[in-house]
């Protein structure tokens, strides 16, 4: 009999340990800055990572007028899945990334932005437009300039869908998402 409590006490305890070690390797993954990887359903997305402390908003535009951005997180079939506050909802160390789901491909002009919304270091950016159909998820395009001030709403790159869907290609033409907002071209 006592070596059976002995037993069921040993595998307590190793299963205990067990969930220490994959709670530690949780928190370590977690804490770790890595690049965004896009593992959910829609026909693109489009990603905005940063290496800074200070708040920075993907704003997306689809050629209805709808917008995603953290005012508006579902906005027709745009959907911000994940906007970050670092410090806030994420660990300063692990940056700035955002992500929003376009689940409808509708033929016409899409606009990625940029906005400083709080914060006084410069920060380098990159905005990236993601194809998501089919099996062989890839980064279609992809743009890394600088931010410098509180308040500033940078156009990343507008990009072009075809009646089928398809990527069209991509333009610079600033544009401001925010009625009152200021805009201007990336340096």
């Amino acid at each position: 009999m006592r070596a059976v409590k002995y037993a069921v006490a040993l595998v307590v305890v190793v299963d205990f340990l067990v969930a220490v070690v994959q709670m530690q390797q949780a928190i370590i993954e977690r804490a770790t800055f890595t690049p965004p990887s896009v593992t959910t359903y829609g026909q693109y997305a489009v990603t905005m990572t940063s290496k800074t402390a200070d708040d920075i908003d993907l704003l997306v535009r689809d050629p209805r007028g709808d917008i995603a951005w953290y005012a508006s997180l579902q906005s027709g079939p745009l959907s911000l899945e994940h906007d970050t506050i670092p410090g806030v909802t994420d660990p300063v160390s692990v940056g700035e990334h955002e992500l929003t789901i376009v689940r409808e491909a509708t033929q016409g002009e899409y606009t990625a932005n940029a906005l400083f919304y709080s914060g006084d270091r410069p920060a380098h950016v990159t905005v990236a437009l993601w194809n998501l159909r089919g099996f062989g998820k890839r980064i279609l395009y992809a743009r890394t300039f600088t931010m410098t001030h509180r308040g500033q709403q940078l156009t990343a790159f507008r990009w072009r869908l075809d009646a089928r869907g398809d990527y069209a290609g991509h333009n610079f033409l600033p544009a401001n998402l925010l009625v009152g907002g200021a805009t201007s071209a990336p340096r």
